[in-house]
C-alpha cells in the first residue's frame, strides 16, 4: 500500500492434511515455489508453484510434485531463476542431507532432478531451520546444516540443467549453533546468522573458481542469551 502498511489476503491451504516445514521462494514477480513435508504421506517431500491472483491479493497452486519418496525433515528451497531452484532437505530414511535440483516449466508445472548427497550423517532436529539455503546467481547457491556434532558445515552448489553437485565447505561454530538463517549479498557472498547462546553472524565467501566456500570470523550482534531466531 502506498502508506507501507500491510493487508492479509486470502489463505491458501498447500493441502488438506498436515504439513511441517514449509519454504518458500520467489520465481519471479508473480510466481513462487513452496516445499513441505507430507506428514499425512509417510513425510514425503512435495513441492508446488504458487502464482499471484486477483491483483496480488491472493495466490493459487499448481500441480504439486513428490521430489522425495522417503521421509523428510526441514526442506529448504532456493530459487536460481525464474525456471531453476533446488531445494536440500534432511532424509531421514537414510540420515543424509540431499538436495535436488527442480525445473519449472512454462506452465509452472514442476520437474525433480537427481538428487546429490551434501552431508551423510545426522543432522541436528532437536530445532528447526538446522539446514538453511540461498541463491548466489542463476547457477550456484550456499547450502549449511547445523550437524547433530557441534559444527556448522556450509558448501557451495552448482546447478547443470537438472543435476545438482556439491563444491568444497567451510565449517565453524563450535558451541552448537541453533536456528539458522542465511541470506545473500551478491553472487560471492552471504551472512549466515544463529544462536550460539549469543546472536552471531558470519560471512561467506564463494571462491572465485566455485569450487569452495570459506567462512569469515563471526561477529556478535546480541550479547544476552537468545531463544528465538535471528531472522
Amino acid at each position: 500500500a502506498s502508506d507501507l502498511s500491510l493487508t492479509l489476503g486470502s489463505v491458501l491451504r498447500l493441502q488438506e492434511d498436515a504439513a511441517n516445514f514449509p519454504s518458500v521462494a520467489r520465481l519471479n514477480a508473480s510466481l513462487g515455489l513452496a516445499c513441505w513435508e507430507d506428514d499425512n504421506a509417510n513425510d514425503y517431500l512435495v513441492c508446488a508453484t504458487l502464482t499471484l491472483t486477483l491483483g496480488g491479493t491472493a495466490l493459487s497452486m499448481g500441480a504439486t510434485t513428490t521430489v522425495r519418496y522417503a521421509s523428510t525433515m526441514q526442506p529448504s528451497v532456493m530459487a536460481l531463476g525464474e525456471t531453476s531452484a533446488v531445494v536440500c532437505y534432511y532424509d531421514t530414511s537414510s540420515y543424509r542431507v540431499r538436495c535436488n535440483a527442480l525445473a519449472v516449466g512454462s506452465d509452472g508445472a514442476l520437474t525433480g532432478g537427481g538428487y546429490s548427497d551434501l552431508y551423510s550423517s545426522y543432522l541436528y532436529t532437536s530445532y528447526s531451520n538446522s539446514l538453511v539455503t540461498a541463491a548466489l546467481d542463476s547457477t550456484h547457491g550456499a547450502v549449511c546444516v547445523r550437524t547433530s556434532g557441534q559444527y556448522t558445515y556450509c558448501y557451495v552448489l552448482t546447478v547443470s540443467g537438472t543435476s545438482v553437485s556439491k563444491g568444497g565447505g567451510a565449517y565453524g561454530s563450535t558451541y552448537y549453533a541453533e536456528t539458522l538463517t542465511m541470506s545473500a549479498f551478491d553472487e560471492l557472498s552471504a551472512m549466515l546468522c544463529y544462536r550460539e547462546i549469543y546472536g552471531r553472524c558470519n560471512v561467506l565467501t564463494r571462491s572465485a573458481s566455485n569450487a569452495s566456500l570459506s567462512m569469515g570470523q563471526a561477529i556478535q550482534f546480541f550479547s544476552s542469551s537468545m531463544s528465538l531466531r535471528p531472522d
